[in-house]
């Protein structure tokens, strides 16, 4: 149960002459006996009224001494009863004694005998002691509240006490000790009232809530030294010179609140542990606090939940323990008659002996789906399907049925049952189809014979496809259907619901099921289903895991990985950060919310960790990185450079794609090749880049291509995305695309998501799309040859050319139209420059050396320059005059390693070839 999610207000009435008139210290407010502040709920008035001043302080101090000294006698007295009674036994021994009848201790007078009984007394007294204290300092149950309530407090003096709870009664001794030591803080400073401050810097002593405040990575001395600061402030203005010191509305109404929460909540009595949220609600100071270092009431709530599951699971570890005495040991029942069940012993596995032994996982908020189950049963149906994707928490719930039957928590038809699963893989391996029939006939016989047994099938279309015989056959899944509708079984079930749609929707065990849809959870859910995983881990690895490292996995894996579900992607993120953190830091190491990033970053691709020095003078210099693969068009680069610093440091809106841009210009001048390049930097590997040529999504039926069909077919792009989303998407030649295929890109650079034909949604907030296009070429070369300036051409181009082939919403959603100048002469020189270091590098790791001329620079790029077709005809002729004929001589044997090839002044080869050895 998600118990710190409720809706939770208070409407807390505060006494007015306390607040108009100047009452005293040592005087009583008439109108309300100096409570002050208190609040109704259910019928019953609940205040703090314990005062404490120096002598009571003193007193109780002096009580707990004594009662410690108390209780350590009683425990020394039983110890030495013990003590007394072995060595009696011992004398017994050395004396030689051996009639038994000789140590009935009980039938003999002796000065160590008399001691035992004295220590027995002692110990039956302290057993007492420790039974009685466990009664008081308990939450009352507000049961039966009075009916009119008081409309003053004039009238609430009157009011029936048995209505009235002073919420001091149910505070542990620990927090109360915690309150007194507030008063003790606020007397030592001179302060005439106890504030939330005074009461927060006491509770930080207590160990649970150190532990808390670990699990949010707070630094301790951190935090005391801003509450410190803080109270130095307020004792300026609130010195006390009177005797008595008083509590403050904010710590009165943060008290009476957590007394509430622990009710609602079904705590026994108010832990230190249930005052912090309250004092982060009445205290604003405190939120400031918390605000600097990170922390919000969401963070706490689930912290706090954190804590309450770790409880549960404890508790519940002991109550199946002793509620498994009362359930069946073996495979008998014993509210029916003993039958056996050797093949669905065989065949299964007893989740509810599992559950009954404590060896099920721990089941956090599903209430509302497990009473749906359960509901469906009572109806009168036999069996109940469970449809979700895989890693959503199908089985979690079936086995929190399992554990509700071990409690006998569960409706009357469902108790002293067991719950089986079948082990489908076992039930079909190597065996013919008539074969498996025979075996789920059986296994159905003994479960109508047993009448205890509840099946539970896993992914249960795997049934539906094995059939009996040829011709006219009988399907085992028509079969099992029978069964059901002959009420021989019931059966909890679960599929996906693509195999839900595809196998059982039409069929006749689909129509038989009750559905019940289970959807990923998500959020505060997500990250409370994680918390209740964090145990085991931690014993595991030997590490500590902190509350920003499990939201952030949840946050994250949400976020960038959309081929598996929450909570199980979660789950298996988790145990990787755990190993991760042991490797890199070692045991007894805290996992953080760095190290949940810095997984999830090399799981995806993504860089998800803060900016370090090297990424961030990377970013700074993207300019100059791009331009050592790229030649030219300074205003392209520029433009990307800018969106993409703006993206990492997320100053970007979040349900985009990082970037976009629609490349314009004659071919050859380096669109492509800026988008490779960008991927290369950006994203680390040119090999983070999906090209899609568009001229191949011409027709309407390429949409199928592009996201899938019901049929089956897979989805050209949404599959590349989801294996790699932290990718360039190159859409070449964009114009070519059919319009039904622009809708699709519409969607993404508006959305940043593509829903597929199986209606998945696919993330596309991490990537960069770069469509390219050839319209209206030649009017650029053109304009650019008598000097237009590239925004006045592309305004031209927007407003002429490019609205004939893409609607004004497509250009619209562009981050940038960049408009490429065709090359020049000085372009293809240092392209072919570029081109031949590429060369060389190759040479290099063959041993051979190259020397390149200047002027024979000059003279292949003259060659390939051509300005209609940019550097194409570059690449063409240095294949043709320079890596065609260096092929040939290497494989002639006229090349060898140490050789020095030369590209002359005339853009020739020459051959230098080395000295022997």
């Amino acid at each position: 149960m998600n118990l710190t999610s409720k809706q939770f207000n208070i409407n807390f009435i505060t006494c007015p002459a306390c607040n108009t008139q100047n009452i005293r210290k040592n005087q009583t407010c008439k109108e309300c006996n100096n409570l002050k502040v208190g609040t109704f709920h259910e019928g019953y008035f609940l205040y703090w009224k314990q005062k404490y001043n120096r002598k009571v302080v003193k007193f109780n101090k002096v009580k707990r001494n004594i009662n410690t000294i108390f209780n350590t006698s009683l425990g020394l007295a039983g110890v030495i009863g013990i003590i007394t009674l072995t060595i009696w036994i011992g004398q017994k021994i050395t004396s030689g004694t051996y009639n038994l009848t000789n140590y009935k201790f009980w039938e003999h007078k002796h000065q160590f005998i008399f001691l035992f009984w004295c220590s027995l007394a002692f110990i039956m007294f302290a057993w007492y002691r420790y039974s009685s204290s466990k009664t008081f300092h308990l939450i009352k149950k507000l049961k039966n509240g009075a009916k009119e309530l008081p409309n003053n407090w004039g009238e609430l003096k009157y009011f029936n006490s048995k209505y009235k709870i002073d919420v001091a009664s149910g505070f542990s001794k620990n927090s109360l000790k915690i309150i007194e030591s507030s008063f003790s803080l606020a007397a030592k400073l001179g302060d005439s009232t106890v504030t939330p401050l005074h009461i927060s810097l006491n509770l930080i002593n207590d160990k649970t809530v150190q532990i808390f405040l670990k699990r949010l990575n707070i630094n301790k001395k951190n935090l005391i030294l801003k509450i410190n600061n803080q109270i130095s402030l307020l004792s300026k203005e609130n010195k006390n010179k009177n005797y008595v010191i008083t509590l403050d509305n904010e710590s009165k109404k943060t008290l009476i609140e957590a007394y509430l929460r622990g009710y609602q909540m079904g705590d026994k009595r108010i832990y230190a542990l249930n005052l912090l949220l309250s004092l982060h609600v009445h205290s604003k100071i405190i939120r400031e606090i918390l605000f600097d270092m990170e922390i919000d009431e969401e963070k706490i709530k689930n912290c706090l939940e954190w804590f309450r599951i770790d409880n549960h699971i404890k508790i519940q570890k002991k109550l199946y323990s002793k509620m498994a005495r009362f359930k069946p040991g073996g495979s008998m029942d014993r509210a029916f008659s003993a039958v056996a069940t050797p093949i669905l012993d065989h065949y299964s596995i007893d989740l509810t002996r599992k559950a009954k032994w404590a060896k099920l996982d721990y089941c956090v908020n599903r209430e509302t789906k497990i009473s749906s189950i359960l509901s469906s049963f009572l109806t009168g149906k036999n069996a109940c399907l469970l449809v979700g994707e895989i890693g959503v928490g199908k089985e979690t719930l079936i086995e929190k049925i399992a554990k509700l039957m071990v409690t006998e928590n569960v409706p009357t038809s469902l108790k002293d049952k067991r719950l089986l699963k079948l082990n489908i893989a076992k039930l079909t391996s190597g065996a013919k189809p008539n074969k498996i029939q025979e075996k789920i006939l059986v296994a159905l016989d003994e479960a109508k014979k047993s009448g205890n047994i509840i099946f539970y099938i896993e992914d249960i279309e795997n049934l539906t496809g094995i059939k009996l015989g040829e011709g006219e056959s009988i399907s085992v899944a028509k079969t099992l259907a029978s069964a059901i509708k002959a009420k021989k079984c019931l059966i909890l079930a679960t599929t996906t619901p693509s195999s839900f749609r595809k196998y059982l929707e039409s069929q006749t065990l689909g129509n038989i099921f009750d559905i019940i849809n289970i959807n990923e959870p998500k959020g505060n859910l997500a990250i409370q289903i994680l918390e209740s995983k964090v145990k085991k881990l931690e014993e595991k690895y030997k590490i500590f895991f902190t509350y920003g490292c499990i939201e952030q996995i949840v946050y994250l894996s949400n976020k960038y990985i959309h081929n598996h579900n929450l909570p199980k992607k979660a789950v298996e993120i988790i145990d990787q950060v755990g190993l991760h953190t042991i490797k890199t830091k070692g045991i007894k190491s805290t996992a953080t919310k760095n190290d949940a990033s810095k997984v999830i970053s090399d799981i995806t691709g993504i860089p998800l960790t803060k900016l370090s020095q090297d990424e961030s003078q990377r970013l700074l210099n993207l300019e100059k990185l791009i331009h050592k693969d790229m030649i030219g068009q300074n205003q392209a680069v520029n433009s990307i450079s800018s969106s993409l610093r703006r993206a990492r440091v997320e100053l970007r809106e979040q349900n985009r794609p990082i970037a976009s841009f629609l490349f314009l210009g004659p071919t050859g001048v380096g669109k492509t090749h800026l988008a490779k390049t960008v991927a290369k930097i950006y994203f680390e590997s040119s090999k983070n880049m999906i090209r899609l040529d568009m001229s191949e999504f011409q027709h309407q039926d390429s949409v199928k291509k592009m996201i899938g069909s019901k049929e089956g077919n897979t989805s050209l792009l949404i599959e590349k995305v989801t294996i790699a989303p932290f990718s360039l998407i190159l859409l070449d030649e964009i114009e070519k695309a059919h319009p039904k295929i622009l809708d699709l890109f519409l969607q993404i650079l508006d959305d940043g998501r593509l829903t597929d034909a199986s209606g998945k949604t696919t993330d596309f907030t991490n990537t960069i799309i770069v469509a390219t296009s050839n319209i209206g070429s030649v009017f650029i070369q053109e304009q650019i040859s008598i000097g237009v300036n590239t925004k006045d051409i592309k305004d031209e181009l927007i407003n002429t050319y490019l609205n004939k082939h893409l609607r004004p919403e497509m250009i619209n959603r562009f981050d940038g139209v960049l408009v490429f100048k065709p090359l020049n002469l000085d372009n293809l020189i240092k392209i072919t420059e570029l081109m031949i270091t590429d060369i060389k590098k190759m040479l290099n790791k063959k041993g051979i050396i190259l020397e390149v001329h200047n002027k024979g620079i000059e003279i292949l790029a003259k060659e390939g320059f051509d300005p209609s077709f940019g550097a194409r005809p570059l690449k063409r002729v240095l294949q043709e005059k320079i890596e065609n004929k260096i092929a040939d001589k290497i494989l002639s044997g006229l090349v060898k390693r140490r050789d020095t090839i030369i590209i002359n002044k005339e853009g020739n080869i020459k051959i230098n070839k080395a000295k022997e050895l």
